[in-house]
């Protein structure tokens, strides 16, 4: 998708959407949380990075309305204060 401009890759994220499913839209969510969660265990980013980046994408998904099941997304996630402590709670907690 190089070269397109984010209106031009929002139309096409959505045409996929009509085409794949909802189904493929919550793995490609889960696989984009699962790689920066990885970069809060590298200590790259932090936690709370990863939220805002979901709400991001939560608010996106909203606009066209796109159904996620946004439960069965966050239940995987750090909660409460372990977003504030990033890598360095969730490594002493393992």
């Amino acid at each position: 998708m190089k070269g397109l401009t984010v209106e031009e890759k929002s139309k096409c994220f959505i045409q996929r959407v009509e085409k794949k499913g909802n189904q493929w839209v919550s793995n490609i969510i889960l696989r984009f949380i699962q790689f920066h969660l990885d970069r809060v265990i590298r200590k790259e980013i932090t936690g709370t990075t990863v939220r805002n980046h979901l709400k991001r994408i939560k608010l996106f998904c909203e606009i066209p309305d796109i159904p996620i099941a946004w439960k069965k997304i966050s239940r995987g996630l750090l909660k409460g204060k372990n977003w504030l402590f990033g890598a360095d709670y969730a490594n002493t907690c393992i």
